[in-house]
Formats: structure tokens, C-alpha cells, sequence
């Protein structure tokens, strides 16, 4: 039964219209279709892809999602943002204290890098 399938295939013929529309196509896109191509044997022109592929629209975002952004209600961040700057604040503070003691300012004594001439 295979044989006769392989068969029936390669006795079917493409008609010369058939064909000019499939040597405009590149190889990529009739690969499922078999005839000899006479393009492929010419080295000079090979249309095996087409560079730069065309362009395609695609959704950057789902739909439903730019819709149910209007009906969200976001909670207030106010108080999280007033506990940051506090927090910063105090950091900015411990930072002063620790480059006056920290081992920096100790190996810049040592070696007199701290601009303070003694």
C-alpha cells in the first residue's frame, strides 16, 4: 500500500502556472511541495528565504488586561514612601558616623591618605 501511495505522488504533475508561483515562493515556504527546481541548481540566485522577513502584527498585550486596568483600584502608598525617606534619612546618618570610624579611615591614618597632616 505504500508503494502505490509513493507512486501516485510522483506520477502527479504540476502545471506550468503552479510552478511560476512556487519559484516566487521561497524554499522555506514550499517545502511540503516536491518538484525540481531549477533555481537551486543556479548558485548565483538561491531564493531560499526571504531576508528581512515580513512584518507581522502581534499583540503586545492581552486585551483583557488594558481593559480591567480602568476598573482596578490601587492601594495608597503614601505611608510606605514616608517610612522610606525616614529610612534613608537615618542611613545617610549611621553612613557619616561609620566613615569617621571605620576601618577606612583607620588605613587612611596609617598610611596619611586622609589629607590631614599631623
Amino acid at each position: 500500500p505504500k508503494v502505490g501511495a509513493i507512486q501516485q505522488t510522483a506520477d502527479q504533475t504540476i502545471s506550468l502556472e503552479e510552478q511560476k508561483e512556487l519559484e516566487k515562493k521561497p524554499l522555506i515556504d514550499r517545502l511540503d511541495t516536491y518538484y525540481e527546481d531549477s533555481s537551486l541548481t543556479n548558485k548565483n540566485r538561491l531564493h531560499i528565504v526571504s531576508l528581512p522577513p515580513p512584518f507581522k502584527p502581534i499583540p503586545c498585550k492581552p486585551v483583557l488586561f488594558d481593559l480591567a486596568l480602568n476598573h482596578l483600584t490601587l492601594p495608597s502608598l503614601d505611608d510606605k514612601v514616608q517610612t522610606k525617606r525616614q529610612a534613608t534619612t537615618t542611613l545617610t546618618d549611621k553612613g557619616q558616623q561609620q566613615q569617621q570610624a571605620g576601618l577606612t579611615s583607620y588605613v587612611k591614618g596609617l598610611f596619611s591618605w586622609s589629607g590631614k597632616k599631623q
